[in-house]
């Protein structure tokens, strides 16, 4: 049976020794806008009602509410993404009234 190990004296056991990092390389080439990845439909109909509220929010000059509008469009992206990326299986309907 194996000690149990405390956090003073935690050793990893079974991992690779440390190795000095290597040359970086330059990924900004990789980075991409997430709305350009969305498709014109779902911008127009879901983020465009988020930038309405958010331009509300600047000629109200409520910058608590410009913060809130930024984070929950950015959440919204974010799960549209997810969505869009990986859809649902159809759903297959089946009548059972005839059996």
């Amino acid at each position: 049976m194996v000690p149990p190990q405390s956090p003073r004296n935690f050793e990893p056991r079974g991992l690779a020794p440390l190795s000095r990092p290597g040359h970086g390389e330059i990924v900004e080439h990789l980075r991409t806008e997430a709305l350009d990845l969305l498709s014109d439909k779902a911008k127009a109909l879901v983020i465009g009602e988020c930038v309405d509220m958010r331009m509300a929010f600047v000629k109200g000059n409520d910058e608590r509410g410009v913060k809130i509008i930024d984070a929950l469009t950015r959440r919204i992206v974010r799960g549209m993404l997810r969505y869009e990326s990986h859809p649902p299986e159809p759903v297959v309907d089946v009548d059972t009234t005839g059996w």
